[in-house]
């Protein structure tokens, strides 16, 4: 599973308190900063807090301090004060360490198996706890993220680009504003979400005729490469070890952030096996081009 799968496990609510048990009968440490945070700072000033004012915060500490020790209630220090306003969350300085503790945690339950090793989950809670799960997370069939789908989509040649790329977001019902996609055409990239000006000033009012006529030719300049490379792999042997399409699954693995098992199983069950090892023959053939002519320079 990847981030996203997880995100509907996770609760983003912020803590909360009601307001007559802060104001009548507090119990904890946070009911009095919550009550200096919400109830006292409009009495006494105009405007609203700076959450990053040093002063700000210790008024409101020193206000909680005071109503803690008028109920007897201990545990009220600056940095709660802190965590209660701003819902602070781990700097990155405690996440560096708490991935480097976790690392070497997991070092040592691999040189000594006296532990179940994580699979793809780690959990820290600063103000209640470590969660150091065990269990796998599977992925969402429908993940807009990590999961593979295939939508038919008709349009007209004379429909502009714009409106083809309306209808593609309301069929895969993709969020222009939390989800970042790109489209591409014969591997060109045509669209990016991440870039406004690209649809608004290149390709808004381009019809799909229009646009497949624009890349024609790229195309075209692209098969006749591929069958130049695949000529120069067949004329000097060039041969696609497993290590070569281990090491070309791991690359589209980390570049989709998926699991390069599941890379594989999907090209496995497409047939696109012999069309992957085609793309690493022709990768190795440009490669010995490049690397012959750099020696024809040296020679020279």
């Amino acid at each position: 599973s990847c981030f996203r799968c997880v995100t509907d496990l996770m609760n983003t609510n912020r803590k909360t308190y009601a307001l007559c048990t802060i104001a009548n009968n507090p119990r904890i440490p946070e009911h009095c900063i919550e009550y200096a945070f919400v109830s006292e700072w409009s009495k006494h000033h105009k405007n609203p807090v700076d959450k990053d004012s040093i002063e700000d915060v210790n008024w409101i500490y020193q206000t909680a301090l005071a109503r803690a020790k008028e109920f007897n209630i201990e545990g009220v220090t600056y940095n709660l004060t802190l965590g209660v306003i701003k819902n602070i969350i781990p700097a990155i300085a405690s996440t560096n360490a708490l991935i480097a503790a976790s690392t070497v945690m997991e070092c040592l339950k691999i040189w000594s198996g006296m532990s179940k090793r994580l699979d793809n989950y780690f959990m820290y809670m600063g103000q209640e706890g470590i969660y150091a799960l065990n269990q796998k997370y599977e992925k969402i069939a429908n993940c807009k993220t990590c999961s593979k789908h295939v939508h038919t989509l008709k349009v007209d040649e004379n429909e502009t680009w714009k409106n083809v790329i309306g209808k593609m977001i309301q069929l895969t019902d993709i969020k222009p504003v939390t989800n970042s996609f790109s489209i591409y055409y014969n591997n060109s990239q045509i669209y990016d979400s991440n870039s406004e000006r690209q649809i608004s000033e290149i390709n808004e009012n381009k019809t799909v005729e229009e646009l497949r006529e624009e890349y024609k030719d790229t195309a075209a300049e692209n098969v006749r490469a591929d069958l130049v490379l695949d000529a120069v792999a067949e004329a000097e042997g060039v041969q696609v070890t497993p290590d070569d399409m281990n090491r070309e699954i791991f690359i589209m693995a980390q570049n989709f952030g998926a699991d390069p098992k599941e890379v594989w199983d999907i090209i496995a069950k497409e047939g696109r096996v012999s069309m992957l090892a085609g793309s690493v023959a022709r990768k190795k053939a440009a490669r010995f081009i490049v690397d012959n002519a750099k020696g024809a320079e040296k020679a020279e």
